[in-house]
């Protein structure tokens, strides 16, 4: 039986508290933290990202009722994510409003590894805290080989392929993978029963 966008989107959720538990593991192990306030990664333009992991943001859009005119907004171009509010242009510090329902890109961001040469990981994240905490960064690189507890970048996107193949398949920027899945929502439930809690737009 083919699963609903709801349940494709409870599914990616399910898959975000596992990695998020991960990620707690990763920080009760390293000292390596995103400097407090810093937004700068969320602020380059164009930031890749599949459907599937906006299916979550896409689904509270629809189930809240914001889902027309959220799809109406991300219609306008717009380099930077919908989702984060700049406070400072100048030195790129802001905040997701969306927190909760952020990208796998998002989540992995800082917080895991990716596969390098030699069959060794490699810390994914900024220059910004490579160069702030040179020490606990290489301590962390170090010690992520021996002990190998940072989430793993590539093995999450093939448990989220996994959910649905078609949906991880692809890439865009952040603004067009989440007015592709608010497409994707609006356009199975136009002729269908919306899931239990749906809240019509005022």
């Amino acid at each position: 039986m083919r699963k609903s966008p709801y349940q494709k989107a409870k599914a990616v959720e399910k898959l975000f508290s596992h990695l998020d538990a991960d990620i707690q593991k990763f920080y009760s192990k390293s000292s390596m933290r995103c400097l407090a306030g810093c937004g700068k990664c969320c602020t380059k333009p164009n930031i890749d990202a599949t459907v599937l992991e906006f299916l979550p943001l896409a689904m509270h859009y629809y189930m809240t009722g914001q889902a027309e005119q959220k799809l109406e907004d991300l219609q306008v171009k717009n380099s930077l994510c919908h989702n984060f509010s700049l406070t400072s242009e100048e030195v790129g510090s802001g905040f997701c409003q969306n927190y909760n329902y952020r990208g796998l890109i998002c989540r992995l961001f800082g917080a895991s590894a990716a596969e390098a040469k030699g069959n060794k990981l490699k810390i994914y994240t900024c220059n910004i805290i490579k160069e702030s905490q040179p020490e606990a960064f290489q301590k962390t690189t170090a010690e992520i080989n021996e002990e190998n507890f940072a989430p793993v970048v590539s093995h999450y996107y093939r448990q989220l392929a996994n959910i649905d193949p078609d949906l991880a398949r692809n890439y865009y920027p952040i603004n067009e993978a989440t007015k592709k899945a608010l497409e994707f929502i609006l356009h199975y439930y136009a002729y269908r029963k919306p899931p239990k809690g749906f809240k019509k737009a005022a």
